[in-house]
């Protein structure tokens, strides 16, 4: 389990003394449950966006294979793919790539997919592995038509399980801290559910350790920070 830093302690500290809640290090150590389940945040979200870091190699999987579902589509309409991004300080540009060099993208693309999921689709589907298209090449052979499709139904599939999963551990995370603070004192106990300072309290802790993005903390209303939370908590 990755660790709360003394920096993360030390701002949810001064986030109770904001909110006016006495709250104890004993408590604040209990917050360390939401670093096992850490989604990847849009810039303003409101609510976690339960998708896979990008270093899991199943949604890896997944956008190598929408990939090549888009580059054969322009390749075989004689379109190009078009190459962009936008990097701070760097002058922005864009690249086109058609016919040939379109081609050898799909060979590449279906190479990388074929080696990185590394036996999971022939265990799945009973396939053989992709050969090299000849001796002293890198390609391998590409999947056929119906074979991208069986993989892109399996990888949309195991994407929404995930982020199913993803939320019911948020859910179940989220009610554990609540009640361990509503039963230790640390929260009002006589409320059926959280006051608008704990809602503020739980939302902007978990700005901070991630859960939120952090700049939701200081441009968010007290309304939307219980707005994000309330439909997660669970009455007892």
């Amino acid at each position: 389990m990755e660790a709360m830093t003394d920096y993360q302690r030390t701002e949810i500290k001064e986030l109770a003394e904001k909110y006016g809640i006495n709250i104890e290090d004993i408590h604040i150590k209990r917050f360390v449950i939401f670093l096992l389940n850490k989604p990847l945040l849009n810039e303003r979200s409101e609510k976690p966006d339960w998708k896979e870091p990008d270093n899991k190699p199943s949604s890896q999987n997944l956008e190598l294979a929408e990939f090549i579902e888009l580059i054969i589509a322009a390749y075989e309409n004689d379109q190009p793919i078009e190459v962009s991004t936008t990097i701070k300080g760097i002058k922005s540009k864009t690249v086109k790539l058609s016919g040939r060099n379109c081609y050898k993208l799909v060979l590449f693309a279906n190479t990388e997919l074929e080696h990185q999921q590394d036996g999971t689709y022939q265990g799945l589907f009973g396939w053989e592995f992709k050969d090299t298209i000849n001796q002293h090449d890198y390609f391998t052979e590409p999947y056929t038509k119906e074979e991208l499709d069986k993989i892109l139904r399996y990888e949309r599939n195991e994407e929404i399980k995930r982020k199913k999963n993803k939320k019911r551990m948020f859910v179940r995370q989220l009610n554990i801290i609540y009640y361990h603070l509503k039963d230790n004192g640390v929260f009002n106990n006589k409320t059926k559910e959280p006051t608008s300072k704990e809602y503020q309290f739980l939302y902007d802790s978990l700005c901070v350790l991630g859960m939120f993005p952090k700049d939701n903390m200081y441009t968010f209303s007290a309304l939307l920070k219980k707005e994000a939370l309330r439909d997660y908590i669970r009455k007892r």
